[in-house]
C-alpha cells in the first residue's frame, strides 16, 4: 500500500473521534477532542491536496498527448507526399545509371520547345538518320543538362528523411520516442506522485536524481526527433506549412486589392464607381474638353449617373437641383466657363453666359449673386412647406393648372422636405423666383409667392419630363414605342429677370437669346402679318416676330440655323 493511502478516510475518522470526546465530560477527554478537529482539519487538507497533485498529472498527461499527436499527423502527411521520392530513390540506388538516364528522358519530354522543334515525344528523335549533325549535337547537350538535373535532383533527395525511411513506423519513431519520454516525465515525476512521496523526496533529496534523469531522457530524445527534422525542407515542417499558408494569404490580399472584378464586394465596386466617377467630373478642367466631343459626352453621361445615384460631387454642389434634361446644357456651360477661366482668369466667366446658362450655371454649383443666398432659401425648410401647401391646395382643384403639376414626375410631398423629383426640383423654382422678386423687386411676402407660382407654372412643358429612370433607359425602342403610358411633364426655371426684360435695341440680342434657348418663351403665341396664330419656335426659316414702337422696331427672323435673330430699324 502506497504511504498515502493511508490518508484515505483519516479526517473523517478524526471527526467522528472528536465528537465522541467532546460529549464526553472529562477534561482530557476535551483536550484530545481540539487534537482530533486540529488532524481532521490538517487530513482534509492534505487530501485536497492530494486530489490538485492527480488532476495537474492529468492535464499535463493530455496537453502533451495534444501537442506530439500534432507532431504525428505533420510526419504522417510529410510521408505521404515524399511517396514518389521514394520510389525514385530506391530505383536509383538498384541502378543509378538506369534511372538518370529515365528521368533525363522525362525532363527532356516535358520541355515544351523541344516538343515544338521535335513533336510530343522529343526523346526519340534523338538519332543522326533524323537530325542534322547541328541538330544532333545541340540536342545531345540539352539531353546531358537534363542528366545533370536528374542527378541533381535525386541526390539532394538522398538527405531527406522521409525519402530515405522505407516505412512510416522507423519515420515517426524518433518522434514516438519523445512522446514516451514526455509522458514519463509527466507521470514518473516524484514531485507529483503524492505528497508524502513528494515530501520525503525533497525533504531527503531521493527525488533529484529521478527527476534529472527523466529530463535529461526527455531532450535526448527531443534532440534525435530535431536532427531527423532538419533533413526535412523547411516547407514540408509545421512551421513552414503554417508559412506558406500565411504567404499564400497575403498574396491573395494583394491579388484582391488589384482585381476588383474577382475579389471585391458589390459594396466595394460600387463605392470603386463612385469614386471614378466623382474623379472624373472633377478632373474634368484639366482635361481640355472641346464642345461636341467624346471627352463631352462621357463627362455628360458621368454627371447623368452622379444625378441618378445621388453621388456627392463638389465641384456641382446642387447637382440635384438641376433636372435631367438640363443636364446636356449645364455640361457645355461647365465646359464653357472652364475655358474661360483658363483663357481670362482675372474675369468673371460667368459675365459671357447667356441668362439661361447662367441661371444653369449658378443653381450647380451654388453661387449667390446680388446678396441673394438663393441655395440657402432652397434649402429652408419652412419656405418649402409654404410652397407645397400652396401646390397641394391647388391640386385638389379641377383645372387645368392642377392637372399640369400632377403630371410632374415625382411627389410633391406633405412637410416640405419629403418631395421627390422633379417635384422636388419644382418647389426649388419656386422659391429661387419668390426670393429674387422679394430681393431685386421689392415684392412682399404673399405678392412674391403667388408671383413666383405663376411663372413657374409656365415653365412646366406637356410631355416633357427629364427625370427618365434607369428602367426606362433598359427597356428597349419596342416597349417605348408600345407603352400606353403618359408622359410624364418636364419643367423650366422661368428666371424673373427674363420676364421683366423689356424689348428695346438695346436688349434684342439678349431677347433673342432668350428665345432660342426657354422653351416656354418658345411655346408663346403672336399673330403673324396675315393675322395667324405663330408659336415663337424657331421651326422654319424665314418666321418672323415684330414688335413695334413709335420710335423703332426690332425684328427677330429664323436663319438657316433655326435661330431667331434680330434687326433694328429706327423710325
Amino acid at each position: 500500500m502506497a504511504i498515502e493511502d493511508y490518508f484515505k478516510g483519516s479526517s473523517q475518522a478524526y471527526g467522528q473521534l472528536a465528537g465522541s470526546l467532546l460529549a464526553g465530560r472529562r477534561k482530557e477527554d476535551k483536550k484530545e477532542a481540539k487534537r482530533a478537529l486540529i488532524a481532521s482539519t490538517v487530513m482534509a487538507s492534505f487530501g485536497a491536496l492530494q486530489n490538485k497533485q492527480k488532476q495537474d498529472i492529468l492535464d499535463s498527461t493530455n496537453d502533451v498527448k495534444d501537442k506530439y499527436q500534432d507532431i504525428f499527423d505533420n510526419n504522417e502527411e510529410i510521408y505521404n507526399k515524399k511517396r514518389g521520392a521514394r520510389a525514385d530513390y530506391l530505383s536509383y540506388k538498384e541502378n543509378p545509371n538506369d534511372y538518370i538516364e529515365t528521368k533525363a528522358a522525362e525532363l527532356f519530354n516535358k520541355d515544351l520547345e523541344l516538343q515544338a522543334e521535335l513533336g510530343t515525344n522529343p526523346y526519340s528523335r534523338i538519332s543522326k538518320a533524323d537530325l542534322t549533325p547541328e541538330s544532333y549535337e545541340s540536342a545531345m547537350e540539352v539531353l546531358e543538362e537534363k542528366r545533370t538535373e536528374a542527378k541533381n535532383y535525386i541526390e539532394a533527395q538522398a538527405g531527406n528523411a522521409a525519402v530515405t525511411t522505407q516505412t512510416f513506423t522507423k519515420f515517426n519513431a524518433a518522434a514516438k520516442e519523445e512522446y514516451e519520454a514526455a509522458m514519463a516525465e509527466v507521470k514518473d515525476d516524484p514531485y507529483k506522485q503524492g505528497l508524502i512521496r513528494s515530501a520525503f523526496s525533497k525533504i531527503f533529496g531521493t527525488g533529484e536524481e529521478k527527476k534529472n534523469k527523466l529530463l535529461t531522457t526527455l531532450n535526448e530524445a527531443k534532440t534525435k526527433r530535431m536532427q531527423q527534422e532538419s533533413t526535412i525542407p523547411y516547407m514540408d515542417t509545421v512551421k513552414g506549412k503554417e508559412e506558406l499558408i500565411k504567404n499564400q494569404i497575403k498574396t491573395g490580399e494583394e491579388k484582391a486589392s488589384k482585381d476588383s472584378f474577382m475579389y471585391e464586394t458589390k459594396t466595394m465596386r460600387l463605392e470603386k464607381q463612385e469614386k471614378e466617377i466623382i474623379k472624373s467630373i472633377e478632373e474634368a478642367r484639366t482635361k481640355n474638353i472641346l464642345a461636341g466631343s467624346k471627352e463631352e459626352k462621357e463627362l455628360e453621361d458621368n454627371i447623368i449617373t452622379a444625378y441618378r445615384k445621388g453621388y456627392k460631387v463638389s465641384k456641382i454642389k446642387e447637382l440635384d437641383e438641376i433636372q435631367e434634361n438640363d443636364i446636356p446644357a449645364f455640361v457645355s456651360t461647365f465646359i464653357k466657363v472652364d475655358r474661360i477661366r483658363e483663357d481670362a482668369p482675372d474675369m468673371d466667366p460667368t459675365d459671357f453666359l447667356t441668362v439661361k446658362e447662367r441661371d444653369l450655371y449658378d443653381l450647380g454649383m451654388g453661387i449667390t449673386r446680388d446678396d441673394i443666398n438663393a441655395v440657402e432659401e432652397i434649402r429652408n425648410t419652412e419656405n418649402r412647406l409654404e410652397v407645397v401647401s400652396q401646390i397641394n391646395s391647388m391640386i385638389g382643384q379641377e383645372t387645368d393648372v392642377s392637372k399640369n403639376l400632377s403630371m410632374i414626375d415625382g411627389n410633391f410631398g406633405t412637410n416640405g422636405t419629403d418631395a421627390t423629383g422633379l417635384s422636388s426640383v419644382y418647389i426649388s423654382n419656386v422659391i429661387r423666383a419668390k426670393t429674387h422678386l422679394m430681393n431685386k423687386y421689392d415684392m412682399d411676402d404673399i405678392e412674391a409667392l403667388q408671383t413666383a407660382m405663376d411663372m413657374q407654372l409656365e415653365g412646366v412643358s406637356i410631355g416633357k419630363g427629364g427625370s427618365t429612370t434607369d428602367d426606362e433607359y433598359n427597356r428597349g425602342w419596342i416597349k417605348k414605342f408600345f407603352t400606353s403610358q403618359e408622359k410624364t411633364h418636364g419643367i423650366e426655371y422661368v428666371n424673373p429677370d427674363v420676364e421683366n426684360l423689356p424689348i428695346i435695341p438695346d436688349t434684342a440680342n439678349l431677347h433673342a437669346q432668350n428665345l432660342n434657348e426657354y422653351k416656354y418663351l418658345q411655346n408663346r403665341t403672336y399673330l403673324d402679318n396675315e393675322g395667324n396664330k405663330q408659336t415663337l419656335r424657331p421651326d422654319r426659316v424665314g418666321k418672323k416676330y415684330t414688335v413695334d414702337n413709335e420710335d423703332f422696331t426690332v425684328s427677330f427672323i429664323v436663319n438657316n440655323e433655326n435661330k431667331w435673330i434680330p434687326s433694328v430699324t429706327y423710325k
